[in-house]
């Protein structure tokens, strides 16, 4: 299990995916789908694996951070801060037990049987 906070301003919603990799982009293909145009369609993935968790960036132009520095992948532990075009996340930890995505057309990409929800980022005015 992955699980991630989004960070806007002082408002925060976390999210708990019960999958050993999160994908996290613009399509709706990815676990975590951010409806944001400064992110990639596919912009980066955390992989947990034998007991460490490594983000791995895919976005080519609009790159990401961890705690403020460029990567192309990176060793991620509890309390970093992504940034992936301008959203900002939080990385809260990983844990074993976690279980198979869904099979493609049965359930979410999170595979809770519930309807996967984008999130939509709110404008500033």
């Amino acid at each position: 299990m992955i699980r991630i906070t989004i960070l806007e301003g002082e408002w925060e919603k976390s999210r708990e995916f019960p999958v050993d990799v999160v994908k996290i982009g613009r399509s709706s293909e990815n676990t975590l789908e951010i409806k944001e145009p400064s992110i990639s369609r596919l912009h980066c993935e955390i992989a947990f694996a034998g007991g460490k968790a490594m983000l791995i960036n895919h976005a080519r132009t609009n790159g990401t951070l961890v705690n403020g520095r460029p990567v192309g992948e990176a060793m991620l532990k509890p309390g970093d801060e992504i940034l992936v075009g301008r959203v900002r996340l939080r990385f809260d930890g990983a844990a074993e037990g976690s279980v198979a995505p869904a099979v493609a057309g049965h359930g979410d990409a999170a595979g809770s049987g519930s309807r996967k929800r984008p999130l939509h980022r709110r404008r500033r005015d």
